[in-house]
């Protein structure tokens, strides 16, 4: 499935938060309507990933998105990035990121 970006301003890239949970109700619906209730039965939980940094903030009474989802792609926080680089070492930074071990 292919969802539309939203690029409000240079490098933001977002995405309607609802088209990705339709995507997810609409894959789940799909594939239960392929199994009996035995099979159905034997479901204890579904794990589901969008290219692992994109973001999406609900609100916990609500249940509603409170925000675009913020893409991957994003570079909103370029500049601070650049700035981090600049004032610390790759190693400290890898540290930081989970990219490697503390020692």
């Amino acid at each position: 499935m292919i969802f539309s970006l939203c690029n409000l301003f240079s490098r933001w890239f977002e995405q309607d938060p609802e088209c990705l949970y339709d995507s997810v109700v609409s894959c789940i619906e799909r594939v239960c309507s392929g199994l009996d209730q035995t099979e159905l039965a034997k479901i204890r939980g579904v794990g589901i990933t969008n290219q692992r940094e994109t973001t999406i903030l609900w609100d916990r009474t609500t249940g509603k998105c409170l925000h675009n989802a913020i893409v991957w792609c994003d570079g909103r926080a370029g500049d601070i990035v650049q700035s981090l680089i600049g004032s610390r070492s790759k190693d400290e930074l890898r540290v930081k990121d989970g990219g490697g071990e503390e020692g």
